[in-house]
């Protein structure tokens, strides 16, 4: 009764680990131009990987390790990336539209251009991120930490900013129509037009 209860249970730890495998791309760690459209990659490691141009519209992506990828040009629209970390990560012209990256890591991330419309960033970290000209239309970005970021000439026609640290942040030239900063702080964030931040 023992060795045939031992032999279950390695008969279904064996299939857990075939399962886990067949998840992940054969393409792995390039995968350009790939279609991974509503792929589950939950916790995946993606250091480095190339997924330029990668169609991950709809991909689990959540608590994911996507440090230092390659991922210009990439399709993330309504992609689940919470908790995932992309420090460093390069999404130039990336369309992240409608993205959850709740608690995201995006530190000294390339955004350069990146479409971020009614993306959920809550909490995340940009701090040092570049997303000069990048499209945060609607996006939430209460509690966000964007110290040192970069967004000059970025729109962020409605988006939430409450309770976002703004300290350091270029906005020079950003379209900050609508903007909600209700708590917002980092009186020293270089602007034009400067917003009234509530603790300044």
């Amino acid at each position: 009764m023992t060795d045939y209860r031992r032999l279950l249970t390695a008969v279904v730890l064996w299939g857990a680990t075939a399962m886990t495998a067949a998840a992940l791309p054969d393409c792995l760690p390039a995968c350009a131009a790939a279609d991974l459209r509503d792929i589950d990659l939950r916790s995946a490691d993606l250091q480095a990987a190339n997924l330029s141009g990668a169609d991950l519209s709809g991909a689990l992506l959540v608590n994911a390790d996507l440090s230092h990828a390659n991922l210009i040009d990439a399709n993330l629209e309504g992609a689940s990336l919470t908790g995932a970390t992309l420090r460093n990560a390069i999404l130039r012209d990336a369309n992240l539209a409608g993205a959850d990256l709740i608690g995201a890591n995006l530190a000294d991330a390339d955004l350069r251009r990146a479409n971020l419309t009614g993306a959920d960033l809550r909490a995340a970290s940009l701090i040092a991120a570049i997303a000069r000209r990048a499209t945060l239309h609607m996006a939430d970005l209460r509690s966000a930490a964007l110290i040192g970021a970069d967004f000059s000439d970025a729109n962020l026609h409605g988006a939430a900013l409450q309770g976002a640290a703004l300290n350091e942040t270029d906005l020079s030239g950003t379209n900050l129509t609508n903007v909600s900063l209700e708590g917002a702080h980092g009186c020293d964030s270089r602007t034009r037009p400067r917003p009234r931040l509530p603790d300044c």
